[in-house]
C-alpha cells in the first residue's frame, strides 16, 4: 500500500513538473500565431538570422534552431544498515549532461508572408525564443498582454 502511495506520489510530482515546463514557455504559441501574416523580414528582426531555408514547391520553409548541452553536478547518497562494518552512508559526485534545444519553423509563401508556423523542443532549449516572441507578441497586440 506505501508503495503503491509513493509512486501516486512520484507521477504527480513528475505531472506537476511537465506541465510547469510548459507554462516558462508559454508565449511561443502567441508569439508565433502574431507572426502569421506578417513579412518574414519581421520573423528575421525577432528571432535572428535563421539556421536554414528550404524550397518547398512556391513556397519557402524557414527554420531557426537552438541547441545547447549542460553539465551539471549531481550528488547521488547510497546508505548501506548492517554490514560487515555497520551502518554507511556513501555519497558520490556525477556530472549529468542536459541537451537542451529548440527549433522554430515557418512556411513563407512567395511574396514573403508567413503562412504557417510551428515548434518543439523543451523549456532550456526555447527560453531565449519563448522571451523575444514574448516582446513581440505585446508590442503587436498590447490588449493581449498576460
Amino acid at each position: 500500500m506505501r508503495d503503491t502511495v509513493s509512486k501516486q506520489l512520484l507521477w504527480t510530482g513528475v505531472y506537476l513538473l511537465s506541465a510547469a515546463g510548459c507554462v516558462s514557455v508559454s508565449h511561443m504559441d502567441a508569439g508565433l500565431k502574431a507572426l502569421v501574416g506578417e513579412n518574414v523580414s519581421t520573423a528575421i528582426a525577432v528571432l535572428g538570422k535563421p539556421a536554414e531555408t528550404e524550397s518547398l514547391g512556391k513556397d519557402t520553409l524557414y527554420v531557426w534552431t537552438a541547441r545547447h548541452t549542460v553539465v551539471r553536478p549531481e550528488t547521488r547518497t547510497r546508505e548501506s544498515y548492517g554490514g560487515p562494518m555497520g551502518d554507511s552512508t556513501m555519497r558520490t559526485t556525477v556530472n549529468m549532461e542536459y541537451e537542451y534545444y529548440c527549433n522554430v519553423r515557418m512556411l513563407v509563401n512567395p511574396t514573403g508572408r508567413i503562412t504557417n508556423t510551428a515548434h518543439d523542443g523543451n523549456r532550456g532549449g526555447c527560453n531565449g525564443y519563448d522571451k523575444v516572441l514574448k516582446n513581440y507578441s505585446e508590442q503587436a497586440h498590447p490588449e493581449r498582454r498576460q
